[in-house]
């Protein structure tokens, strides 16, 4: 069963015209519709275009994401192709791993040593400057003029000594929360609900580092989720309350 030619010749009736395409090919060809719902990834919300390209393409499996293998959906703006990946945090994965390879290390080292001499823009003196102000802009932004917790720590003091805690509990419950001694610089001890929301609405030291606030992540994946939580306030509180 030729589906494509079928719905090019859908296309070239004369009395196809801009709308309903999907339920007028239904009534004009419905075995060939039944067909597509059986075989292909394709149901009965999928757009004609996503159709008509399924077809020319011969995609009749459902596409992945080219990070984590995950299903991607149909590209509703472009209406030619499917999205690249299923999340935005898989493409900054993606991009952060095709930075980090030694063919782009070495680029931007060749790069720098050419322009400035060395090998590493933190070194030019111009661009440490500018690097501690953008800094300090950012975290002014972030933190929105707030210093202290409500137990009087500063952010950097209320890091240290989360810190310390999370270590203490690790170290306690290393048999279950890393019985495989994953932890290294490529495996992290991660804050579910992370410091950064913690210092924000003054969660205690010992309640952000609860055993039941740690989790071994890969270190790519650490980086990607940066300052933002896998759980809600309530759900930190009511996992450490247990």
């Amino acid at each position: 069963m030729n589906i494509y030619q079928t719905l090019l010749q859908f296309l070239k009736d004369t009395e196809t015209n801009d709308r309903n395409y999907k339920r007028m090919y239904k009534k004009a060809y419905p075995n060939e519709y039944e067909w597509i719902l059986a075989n292909t990834h394709l149901t009965v919300r999928s757009p004609f275009p996503e159709v008509l390209y399924c077809f020319k393409e011969d995609v009749i499996e459902q596409p992945t994401c080219q990070t984590c293998g995950g299903p991607v959906r149909w590209s509703p703006r472009k209406c030619i192709n499917y999205y690249r990946f299923c999340q935005r945090s898989c493409s900054v994965h993606l991009a952060n791993m095709a930075a980090a390879s030694t063919s782009s290390k070495q680029k931007r080292k060749d790069t720098l040593k050419e322009k400035y001499g060395v090998t590493n823009a933190s070194h030019i003196p111009s661009v440490k400057e500018t690097i501690s102000n953008k800094k300090k802009e950012y975290w002014n932004k972030v933190y929105k003029g707030k210093d202290f917790t409500t137990g009087g720590l500063t952010r950097d003091q209320y890091r240290h000594r989360v810190q310390q805690y999370a270590d203490t509990q690790y170290a306690r419950y290393k048999d279950t929360l890393d019985p495989d001694g994953l932890r290294s610089k490529d495996w992290h001890v991660d804050h579910i609900y992370s410091v950064y929301e913690g210092f924000m609405n003054d969660v205690p030291v010992n309640i952000i580092s609860d055993i039941s606030n740690l989790r071994m992540l890969v270190a790519g994946d650490n980086y990607v989720k940066n300052k933002s939580s896998h759980k809600t306030l309530e759900e930190l509180y009511e996992d450490c309350c247990e």
